[in-house]
């Protein structure tokens, strides 16, 4: 009946028909696979039939809900995104992800994701800090993170949000914390704040610790 249906939407332009049926076959209680395939099929209708990519754009979602690691489900979903400017819902569909995420490396990859859109597309630069801020939680030796915090830091003047989280990184590690890091700190809140009088006791720390 599928398959019958699907050549007539075709043939007489009947689509909102066969989207009908294919919702049917893509809601719950039907296989996993089948679920996915009907909503592939929906996403392939509104995009090339209809002309719709933001109805596309949401049927990739819906793959993407039943699953969150389907990377062809996510490249559209992106794609769609830039052709329709769907900006802020490919910022919501990081963030579902996000929260569905397996690992650590896999909230890393969606950050940084998030961190690009921000700074870009939403032309966020607070929202890019955060997302910065959530990298460093994570894993704070990422490649190229330190520099990245310092510059948007000194753009948006937000050295009130990023220095507790690097003293407080610092303190985390106790006695395995390097001079030089703390000798950093120092300079930062002579530098950044004018806290000469903090300063003073982090470099205190750091010569005790040599």
């Amino acid at each position: 009946q599928l398959e019958e249906l699907a050549r007539l939407a075709e043939a007489t332009g009947r689509h909102e028909d066969l989207l009908a049926l294919l919702d049917v076959a893509a809601r719950a209680g039907a296989e996993p696979a089948t679920r996915r395939d009907a909503l592939r099929r929906r996403a392939a209708v509104c995009e090339s039939r209809l002309q719709d990519p933001e109805r596309a754009f949401q049927e990739w979602t819906r793959s993407l809900a039943l699953d969150p690691r389907d990377a062809e489900a996510l490249e559209n979903a992106r794609r769609l995104a830039g052709t329709k400017g769907l900006w802020r819902q490919l910022d919501a569909l990081y963030a579902e992800l996000w929260d569905r995420a397996a690992s650590v490396a896999e909230r890393i990859a969606l950050a940084r994701a998030r961190h690009a859109l921000h700074a870009e597309q939403l032309q966020d630069p607070s929202g890019a800090l955060d997302q910065l801020l959530v990298i460093h939680r994570l894993d704070p030796d990422q490649p190229g993170l330190a520099d990245q915090l310092q510059g948007a830091a000194d753009a948006l003047g937000a050295w009130g949000r990023l220095l507790p989280v690097l003293e407080a990184r610092v303190r985390a590690l106790g006695a395995e914390a390097d001079p030089e890091q703390l000798c950093r700190v120092a300079a930062l809140q002579e530098e950044k704040r004018q806290d000469r009088e903090n300063a003073i006791s982090w470099i205190e720390k750091a010569v005790y610790e040599r």
